[in-house]
């Protein structure tokens, strides 16, 4: 039975359990129909593709790095449309992104704002999702959430 198709599995979640192609196979076992690559899964995404076809799955979505899609936005868009996908999600910040005040925090809103644009722009969908450290309050009660969501142009 499958899951569903737009129940995706997020493949870092199994990043310390190699190889990818056993992965994808228990994946389709257990009944799922995507998985979300990352990092260096784009390396090949040829090959990756053919792997995901191989198993029978689809990558709807997958992260790619901050500095990929800051610095070469048109490559994570050209390895999502190679894998099919319909959206690029945005990782987890680093460390040193993660402490800062409401001006920081609406600096990191603008940053998701302009990829966006960008991936938008390339036919594909943005997407952003939330950890812990954005719901913890700032020296003002606030929450980085609230600015990371905000619109301050």
């Amino acid at each position: 039975m499958k899951l569903s198709s737009c129940l995706s599995f997020q493949l870092y979640s199994a990043r310390n359990f190699p190889p990818l192609a056993d992965q994808l196979q228990t994946l389709v076992k257990l009944g799922y129909g995507s998985v979300e690559p990352y990092g260096g899964q784009y390396e090949d995404p040829v090959a990756l593709k053919a792997a995901l076809d191989a198993s029978g799955l689809n990558a709807r979505s997958g992260h790619f790095r901050m500095d990929m899609l800051e610095g070469d936005i048109t490559r994570a868009i050209a390895i999502a449309k190679t894998l099919g996908m319909e959206f690029i999600a945005a990782p987890i910040l680093e460390p040193l992104d993660r402490v800062g005040d409401t001006e920081h925090w609406q600096a990191i809103g603008r940053r998701l704002g302009k990829i966006a644009e960008k991936v938008n722009d390339g036919g594909l969908q943005f997407a952003w999702h939330n950890h812990e450290f954005e719901f913890q309050r700032l020296a003002d009660g606030s929450m980085p959430i609230e600015h990371i969501l905000s619109d301050p142009r």
